[in-house]
């Protein structure tokens, strides 16, 4: 996602779908398997300099709520997989008055 950091004000969140990819898992069924990228930026109000750990905290919380959770909409979709990356340096941090970014990828597999 873009956008100028300057407009930021607290938090964004951005969720997209990221990947999806069919395989044959048996002779008559397919493994259908489906990434989502969720985009969490936090500019803290002050300058607070554990404003990144509790942001990696508020990822993992989210993380932790989706993994092996299936979807309401689609039932035999669930949750295998999650991945959490940081996605700052000490340096772009000072450049963007103390912008942290984090992405979480969940990725749910269903067998059709």
């Amino acid at each position: 996602p873009s956008f100028d950091n300057k407009d930021l004000s607290t938090r964004r969140v951005i969720v997209r779908s990221a990947e999806a990819s069919e395989e044959i898992y048996t002779r008559s069924e397919l493994l259908n398997t489906v990434k989502v990228d969720i985009w969490f930026a936090y500019r803290p109000a002050t300058n607070d300099l554990i404003a990144g750990d509790r942001e990696m905290q508020l990822v993992d919380e989210v993380a932790k709520h989706f993994f092996r959770q299936r979807l309401p909409t689609h039932t035999e979709a669930v949750c295998v997989k999650t991945e959490r990356v940081p996605l700052y340096d000490k340096e772009q941090v000072g450049k963007n008055s103390g912008l942290f970014t984090s992405l979480l990828t969940l990725t749910y597999e269903v067998i059709e």
